[in-house]
């Protein structure tokens, strides 16, 4: 089955797009919501988020029954901004579809950064590969 390709920007002014349309949220926590997820994912590799600790981060000041309202709100619109694809929802934990086609521009930071820093030559070296990787990191810095 084909998945819509899910980009995550992070490293400028958040944003996320569906298959290269922005998609527009009625709350900067959904995008909040997504970030979090999705870097947890990164980290973990794959690793879901428990909806207690997703409230604590994202509504620590309301009760927990109000967090949870205002979590199920937000998931439900951002499933339904992205398909029903991409999260996996769960009754405990929310996480990312290991099989989703997404790109987190972190993610990519992360490896253009770490393929340089073991690239194989000496620190001082100046090589060519690596000085791009570099320039295509620093670039997804911006704003």
């Amino acid at each position: 089955m084909w998945m819509a390709r899910l980009a995550i920007f992070l490293l400028g002014p958040p944003r996320l797009e569906r298959d290269g349309v922005p998609l527009q949220f009625d709350t900067r926590k959904i995008l909040a919501l997504s970030a979090y997820v999705a870097m947890a994912g990164l980290e973990g590799k794959g690793r879901p988020v428990s909806r207690e600790g997703l409230m604590a981060v994202l509504w620590p000041e309301l009760e927990p029954r109000r967090a949870q309202a205002v979590l199920r709100r937000d998931l439900s619109l951002l499933k339904k901004a992205l398909g029903g694809e991409w999260l996996v929802i769960g009754r405990q934990e929310i996480g990312t579809d290991p099989d989703a086609d997404f790109w987190l521009d972190g993610g990519h930071f992360r490896r253009l950064t770490q393929a340089s820093n073991s690239h194989g030559h000496a620190a001082e070296e100046v090589c060519p590969q690596c000085v791009a990787e570099l320039e295509e990191a620093a670039a997804l810095c911006w704003g």
